[in-house]
């Protein structure tokens, strides 16, 4: 049973005790991400996130990792786009060792110079593996493509000169206005004593955490009207990597997000899609091709990638688009629809078998969206979505006649509607 209580401070508390396990995991989730961050601090949210593992006023960077490495735990966290979770699994007689080592790294960081210089050094490092990797930097691009100025549109890594710019004032003005109670949830899953969390999470989280910040949202929600845009790296390599995106649906959306779920397993979210058959089994033009959604709290977008021969680019964009126009069309089969609404509640399950994924769920839900949904009312709003939705998807998806794309190849394969928009390497 999932409880959720307020510390005094206006940390939010979600719990879920899972008693046939035996470990707990804990999450710290606060609600600062590349969103949230200006053009000048492009990439602060991630790199506050690395420098919280490089020393407390109590433990230095191999200390921190010891703690949890000596009772065979996982201390780890990411950055993305509208938040930032620092998290532990431990056994559930660690409970108390993974709250104290959470909470030191939360309010007890030090940002010395020399750590800043290393860290600044493997960021960087972190970026050019990212332009090294036409597969994940094709997917940063179409959100640049997409959001242009929009903070949705930047990447979460930043600019090398934005992170190598980034001291101890500038981090600690930022966590000032950004990690602040009001924007904090602490998520536990697993075996923990219900009856003493309460005054656990007081004892470690009600303290020393501003009650509320200066922080001024209005970038995060601030209206966004896509056009259509192309961008183009061209990168000396055998395959071809695209992403074609539309816009999709917003976590604020509730059945339409549910809708756009459907569809996607339908077109080209597994192996037994429509994306999947056609353009690898069937025409072999590509060896991974499939579809996505990215939901925020107030956008979305819906995407297509594929990975191909560059000479096969413009066959593959053409089955593309055929097929979503089909798609528009024709809609959906009752038994496309009725095995893709299993195949999600199946999924939904399998993937809340773990202490870690149910924290990450009610973390994360809860911060977002100011609540969690229960699992039977997920299961039943996937249900619930009809014809008539995916109708009303499909209107929403290409209402604009909006597409933006991105592509990382060969250039003399760059589609010839992309000239104005290519970027060098």
């Amino acid at each position: 049973m999932v409880q959720n209580i307020t510390l005094k401070n206006g940390v939010r508390v979600v719990t879920e005790r899972i008693p046939y396990l035996h470990s707990v995991s804990i999450g710290v989730w606060v609600k600062a991400g590349s969103s949230t961050e200006t053009q000048e601090q492009n990439g602060i949210s991630h790199f506050i996130e690395h420098m919280l593992f490089k020393g407390t006023e109590s433990r230095n960077a191999r200390e921190i990792a010891a703690v949890i490495d000596n009772v065979g735990g996982q201390l780890n966290a990411f950055t993305a786009k509208e938040c930032t979770c620092y998290y532990v699994q431990v056994m559930q007689d660690d409970l108390t060792l993974g709250l104290e080592l959470l909470s030191d790294m939360l309010k007890n960081s030090v940002f010395e110079k020399e750590s800043l210089y290393k860290e600044q050094s493997v960021v960087c490092e972190e970026i050019s593996m990212v332009e090294d990797t036409p597969d994940d930097l094709v997917h940063d691009l179409v959100a640049q493509a997409y959001f242009r100025n929009h903070p949705l549109g930047r990447s979460i890594l930043g600019s090398r000169e934005n992170v190598c710019s980034f001291d101890a004032e500038s981090i600690r003005q930022y966590m000032n206005e950004r990690y602040t109670a009001d924007r904090i949830v602490l998520s536990i899953a697993g075996n923990f004593d219900e009856t003493s969390m309460p005054e656990l999470a007081e004892q470690f989280f009600g303290t020393g955490i501003a009650a509320a910040g200066k922080a001024n949202d209005t970038v995060e929600v601030q209206k966004f009207c896509p056009e259509n845009n192309c961008l183009c790296v061209h990168k000396a390599n055998e395959q071809m990597n695209m992403c074609l995106s539309f816009p999709g649906t917003s976590l604020r959306d509730h059945k339409m997000r549910y809708a756009a779920s459907v569809f996607n397993v339908v077109f080209g979210g597994s192996m037994s899609s429509r994306l999947f058959q056609e353009i690898r089994e069937k025409n072999g033009l590509t060896y991974s091709v499939f579809s996505y959604t990215s939901q925020y709290i107030d956008h979305g977008m819906f995407s297509v990638y594929a990975g191909m021969n560059p000479k096969q680019t413009e066959r593959v964009i053409d089955l593309v688009f055929a097929m979503l126009a089909k798609a528009r069309k024709e809609l959906l089969s009752a038994d496309e629809l009725y095995h893709a609404k299993n195949q999600l509640k199946g999924s939904l399950l399998l993937g809340l078998e773990g202490s870690q994924s149910i924290m990450s769920r009610n973390g994360k839900s809860m911060l977002l969206l100011g609540k969690i949904e229960p699992i039977d009312a997920m299961q039943q709003s996937i249900e619930a979505v009809s014809m008539e939705h995916i109708s009303q998807l499909m209107e929403h998806i290409f209402n604009e006649n909006v597409v933006c794309s991105a592509f990382v190849g060969n250039q003399e394969f760059f589609p010839k509607n992309c000239d104005k928009n290519r970027l060098t390497e």
